[in-house]
């Protein structure tokens, strides 16, 4: 599935670049990168990731292709798992747009909750009015999370995000509080979860979610925990968690976006 292994990184870093499909993702990668990558407004179009050095250091940046959440194993959200899972990954950047906030911000709780993110970039400020959010109350409220706002069309702020990934740290995953019973089985999995480069909130979520292809590697590449997994699974994976899971995290993000809006008629 990955072509990642033709650039083995023995020196420096690797980072990911996750975010939907038309939030200018791949002309951030080509400003970061100096390199030359196809730009598509094609939705869903890319299903392979991009790879280049990093500007004047020897780290990598790795383009994934644009996906919505991490929910569904299509090749996609298959893609960014296999990376998150596989490799040697030092932190993830978020690119979402500034036009579709409420929409991509479901996929930057997600990223939160996988402990690997560090930076969340806001792109396309030129389509709404900055002084509309109160972006140090957001970036508060998820868990002091770095925010850099840009305009990748004009090479705005994009020297701001590169020292953001190398300066900023990763947040903590404990975002979102989910029901007691989600809650309840979150800690019984994260028991018995191996480590991983992803956080255990993280995987247990998948397995309430009962993502098959997270699943699958999991049992392929952690056998000596398969049976204990198997058999938490066994009891939550006809429960259909993964609807109360997303209306709580949809819920979250109004409630975040509510707090953190003002009053654009007074601007």
């Amino acid at each position: 599935m990955s072509k990642l292994s033709k650039f083995r990184n023995t020196e420096g870093n690797n980072y990911l670049l996750i975010g939907a499909p038309n939030v200018g993702k791949s002309t951030i990668f080509n400003l970061l990168t100096n390199a030359t990558a196809i730009v598509s407004n094609i939705d869903r179009m890319t299903t392979e990731h991009t790879m280049g050095r990093i500007k004047k250091s020897e780290n990598y940046l790795i383009d994934l292709p644009g996906t919505y959440n991490l929910s569904h194993p299509i090749a996609e959200e298959k893609e960014t798992h296999y990376h998150l899972l596989h490799h040697r990954v030092s932190a993830i950047i978020n690119i979402i747009s500034s036009f579709s906030i409420q929409r991509d911000l479901f996929l930057t709780l997600q990223c939160i909750e996988t402990g690997m993110l560090n930076t969340l970039c806001i792109n396309m400020m030129d389509l709404v009015n900055a002084k509309s959010f109160n972006w140090k109350k957001l970036s508060k409220k998820l868990n002091g999370l770095k925010i850099v706002l840009t305009r990748s069309n004009r090479n705005k702020n994009t020297n701001d995000l590169l020292k953001s990934l190398y300066k900023s740290k990763k947040v903590n995953p404990n975002i979102v509080t989910y029901s007691k019973n989600i809650e309840y089985w979150i800690s019984k999995y994260e028991k018995i979860l191996p480590e991983m480069n992803v956080s255990k909130r993280f995987a247990a979520l998948m397995l309430l979610e009962n993502n098959s292809y997270f699943i699958g590697q999991l049992k392929q590449h952690h056998a000596a925990y398969w049976n204990e997994i198997a058999k938490l699974l066994d009891r939550t994976k006809d429960k259909h968690y993964i609807h109360e899971i997303r209306e709580t995290k949809i819920e979250f993000i109004k409630q975040l976006l509510a707090e953190c809006k003002y009053d654009e008629k007074k601007y």
